[in-house]
């Protein structure tokens, strides 16, 4: 199964994509949205993991960029703010899944591998 990790931090980035590789996933990843459509464009991508606010574009965007370009792909969003007004949890309401960082990897593997997988 194929992801991209998109997120404007490096080590977010790069924990994601060892636990995933180590578990078998193929991975790609990218630090900004307009980065990850590019490899989205260029990959199956089964899933998209993103950080929820980044700059110039934000998962949210994203994933609505991302589903023009394959419709079936999977988006997880993954925020470390707390959303107090529930704007972000409308706003991501589109998407497979929302992580609040930070999260259980095993709550990660478990929407990974219990979703079937995108066209």
């Amino acid at each position: 199964m194929n992801v991209i990790i998109v997120d404007d931090e490096g080590i977010v980035r790069d924990i994601l994509a060892t636990i995933l590789a180590e578990n078998g996933f193929d991975v790609y990843t990218a630090d900004s949205a307009q980065e990850g459509l590019r490899v989205l464009g260029e990959t199956p991508a089964d899933f998209i993991i993103t950080d929820f606010l980044m700059p110039q574009m934000d998962g949210v965007a994203l994933l609505e960029e991302a589903r023009r370009i394959k419709p079936n792909v999977k988006v997880i969003l993954m925020s470390g703010h707390v959303d107090a007004d529930g704007a972000m949890a409308e706003s991501a309401r589109d998407a497979y899944a929302v992580l609040h960082k930070p999260f259980d990897f095993r709550t990660l593997m478990d929407l990974l591998s219990g979703a079937p997988e995108a066209q």
